[in-house]
């Protein structure tokens, strides 16, 4: 089915990654800095520079050779709060999302955790709100795009029916602009399309959806107007043999081949490391200290702002002129705890007995 869709390829790489394989369409990037952020999650730091020795991950060598490259601390909570710090320059008790669930609005039980959540704004709302077009694909805990300024393909994009369906129908809300719908609805790939010969030993449920979300990034790249784009691979959770990441590896290629050599590239792992290059960043610079909260007012600076409300700094091996003070712009409080109606005697007497065997620190999360 995929072959009928994109033509005849091989391999793992070739019958999944129909994306990369699509050529350019000859778009002319619009003048201004560009900034590509891949978020690559659970890609560990040893396993990387073992594989990058031994010659197996071609692109992410080449953006460290003409870049720089740091370790990143271990985050304390796993899970989409590393990859919204990364996003808001927050931590966690600030941005407001540390877990894959939270509690419904209404109060009535929990849901997907997404952008009602978020109490600090991504950089992708800071920069649209400055005027620079931005795009952000299958990023943790977005969904409902629509809740988003820009061009945002949200995380539940990729979720399958349980079977292939001719009508395999998109979330109602996932894509935003809803013009983008009908092209990116065939792009996506099913686990069911992807038997053994074609995956290999890597799962189909992770092999599908990061293709599908290789898929949306690559022809976002190749049809609209970005200047600023984040997209997120979550494949390494599912599975971390060394295949894996010369999937992900071919995957970034692709990316920045579409980017093309105007565009800055950050790699990052919150658990690995990070990885800057092209010509906003200084080849070989020593950067001294990284962590997740560094890489927002990064991006800014790269685009001339700058906000005193982050509590990180840029990387020393940044480049950049005069910067312009930027607004955050401020996002209301999630309203969950609010709708709840307050606990009857038995609930009351039952939390009460709770609290008063737990530590006040570990309750100060139910706050956020």
């Amino acid at each position: 089915m995929i072959a009928e869709r994109h033509g005849e390829t091989n391999g793992i790489l070739g019958n999944t990654l129909r994306a990369s394989i699509l050529s350019n369409n000859g778009r002319r990037p619009t003048p201004g800095p560009r900034l590509l952020l891949a978020g690559v999650a659970d890609a560990d730091g040893p396993t990387l520079h073992r594989l990058m020795r031994a010659g197996q991950l071609p692109h992410l060598t080449r953006l460290i050779e003409t870049g720089v490259s740091r370790p990143l601390r271990a985050p304390v909570l796993a899970g989409p709060a590393p990859w919204a710090t990364i996003a808001t320059g927050q931590p966690a008790m600030a941005h407001g999302v540390v877990s894959d669930w939270a509690v419904r609005p209404d109060g009535g039980g929990i849901a997907r955790t997404g952008a009602g959540s978020w109490r600090a704004a991504p950089v992708w709302a800071v920069l649209q709100s400055a005027g620079i077009p931005c795009a952000t694909i299958g990023w943790p805990a977005t969904r409902a795009a629509t809740a988003w300024p820009g061009l945002v393909v949200d995380d539940s994009f990729t979720e399958p029916t349980p079977s292939v369906l001719t009508d395999w129908p998109l979330p109602p809300a996932c894509i935003s602009p809803a013009r983008l719908r009908p092209a990116l609805r065939g792009l996506r790939v099913h686990p069911g399309e992807l038997d053994a010969a074609t995956r290999g030993a890597l799962p189909a449920l992770a092999l599908a959806a990061a293709a599908s979300v290789h898929a949306a990034a690559t022809y976002v790249m190749e049809h609209e107007a970005w200047h600023f784009l984040a997209v997120h691979y979550t494949l390494l959770v599912a599975h971390g043999g060394d295949e894996v990441y010369a999937v992900l590896d071919a995957m970034v290629g692709r990316l920045v081949s579409l980017a093309g050599p105007e565009t800055d590239v950050i790699v990052v792992s919150p658990v690995g490391l990070l990885v800057a290059s092209g010509q906003g960043f200084a080849a070989n610079a020593t950067v001294h200290g990284a962590a997740l909260q560094d890489i927002m007012p990064t991006v800014l600076a790269r685009f001339g702002l700058r906000s005193e409300e982050l509590p990180g700094r840029m990387l020393d091996a940044t480049r950049h002129g005069e910067l312009q003070p930027v607004a955050i712009p401020k996002l209301p409080a999630p309203a969950a705890f609010q709708a709840c109606p307050p606990p009857g005697p038995t609930a009351a007497k039952l939390i009460a007995g709770v609290e008063s065997r737990t530590a006040p620190s570990t309750w100060r999360l139910a706050d956020l």
